[in-house]
């Protein structure tokens, strides 16, 4: 898998209340990625509806005919905390069918289209702070 990442800081987004619906107490981001989801097209991005994991919320989003997962959780220090830390990132998974699917090459500009939107669209944001990317 390839990914890149970025950390934040903020209260707008729910990090205190679990939700009866939540797989675990810790699924906290529902809100975030749903913010997610509704301005990624704004970048030239699909995206699908937000999904639930044990560790988060993640989303399918489509760029160039290629397929991400945009990821968004909540720090486990940062539960139960306003403001909460966060990360979220694009990453890209290789096909596991067809003839040499795992031989393709990960489409870079493309990743990097997908996370460089997240990084601008949460930048812009007066109550973000603190956004950097995760692997600098």
């Amino acid at each position: 898998m390839h990914q890149r990442a970025i950390l934040l800081s903020t209260d707008a987004f729910n990090s205190v209340d679990s939700r009866p619906h939540f797989i675990n107490e810790r699924c906290f981001g529902e809100d975030f990625a749903a913010w997610v989801a509704e301005r990624l097209p704004k970048y030239g991005i699909e995206a699908s509806e937000p999904i639930q994991e044990d560790w988060g919320w993640c989303l399918v989003a489509r760029k160039n005919g290629r397929k991400f997962t945009v990821f968004i959780g909540i720090m486990d220090d940062s539960i139960g905390q306003s403001p909460a830390d966060w990360r979220i990132g694009a990453s890209y998974e290789r096909p596991m069918n067809g003839p040499l699917a795992l031989f393709r090459p990960v489409p870079q500009s493309d990743l990097q289209a997908v996370a460089q939107a997240l990084h601008d669209m949460c930048r812009a944001q007066p109550n973000f702070r603190d956004v950097r990317w995760a692997d600098d």
